[in-house]
């Protein structure tokens, strides 16, 4: 069954806002609606003007009251035409094909298509609030300066909007908290998707990568770089310049940290004695993970415990 036009907006409960991550949002837009209006009827706040960008034109800037600011986020996946988007981040910027656009709280924007051969763009789009979304924008996830990405995988895209969009339109009264967890979930790929579409190439090091799985799948075992490097196939000094260049540190530095945050689990949220947090952590000795733990952290094992011990 082919895709349908939809659009809802969704109730929010105070479970939800408590969570940290909620759906407002979510839509889809694959053929037109009316001449005049091919996205359908919306609240006046999600509003804007659409009107194709004349083509000798495109790149010149829209006055301010034909595009909107909205109270929210907004993730929105937009496929199959030339388009252009604007916002006081980005400035204006041409894009072809298909390309997913991060919409912020607050910051005006305004996309739409280039030319009169398309009136209106295939779109889909979730929006969603919540602090976890703030926190993705301090940790550089999602950037208003970065708006606008193309996107790699876009079928397999398309077919994750499709599912979550047609689960809100089976019920748009569902448990919001359950939805925010399916809509973390294609929020997750349209991020992994948007950095994997930069530059058009996947920018992942499959050697880094094998080597990071070993670390932090074996490093509570015995685990020298010799044998992290024969395990990949490569010498350690290809293995430490790559892993040098993608983490910025060297391989005992990782195999260090991976051990240090294992023993800060272990010593927040366990009552398990020093020893045996050691051995599980995959340091060699007591004094080992003392001095290491102590240069990572600041404190010594003992003194984190304190601080950070899990109390009921």
């Amino acid at each position: 069954m082919n895709p349908q036009n939809e659009h809802h907006y969704l109730p929010v409960n105070d479970k939800a806002v408590e969570w940290g991550f909620y759906l407002t949002s979510a839509g889809r837009v694959l053929d037109a609606v009316a001449p005049d209006l091919p996205y359908g009827v919306h609240p006046d706040m999600y509003m804007f003007d659409q009107d194709p960008a004349p083509r000798d034109s495109a790149t010149l800037k829209s006055p301010r009251e034909s595009g909107r600011i909205l109270p929210e986020f907004q993730v929105a996946y937009i496929t199959d035409t030339r388009a252009v988007f604007e916002s006081d981040e980005t400035g204006v910027v041409e894009f072809d094909g298909p390309t997913l656009l991060f919409l912020f709280p607050g910051v005006w924007h305004r996309y739409r298509s280039v030319g009169r051969d398309k009136k209106w763009l295939t779109a889909r789009w979730l929006g969603f609030n919540g602090d976890l979304a703030y926190r993705l924008m301090e940790q550089q996830f999602i950037t208003p300066e970065t708006a606008v990405r193309p996107a790699a995988r876009p079928r397999r895209l398309a077919a994750g909007f499709d599912r979550l969009i047609d689960r809100v339109a089976s019920n748009p009264s569902a448990d919001p908290t359950l939805l925010s967890m399916h809509a973390m979930e294609l929020l997750a790929s349209s991020i992994e998707s948007a950095h994997d579409g930069k530059d058009g190439k996947d920018g992942k090091d499959g050697l880094v990568a094998q080597v990071l799985d070993l670390i932090w799948t074996g490093s509570h075992r015995g685990l020298t770089m010799e044998k992290l490097c024969a395990s990949v196939g490569a010498n350690r000094r290809t293995v430490e310049r790559r892993f040098l260049s993608v983490r910025g540190h060297s391989l005992l530095t990782e195999v260090n940290l991976c051990r240090c945050q294992r023993a800060q689990h272990f010593l927040s949220m366990t009552e398990l004695p020093l020893k045996n947090v050691c051995w599980l952590a995959g340091f060699h000795n007591p004094k080992h993970m003392r001095v290491t733990f102590q240069q990572i952290t600041g404190v010594t094992p003992s003194l984190y415990r304190e601080g950070h011990q899990r109390r009921e």
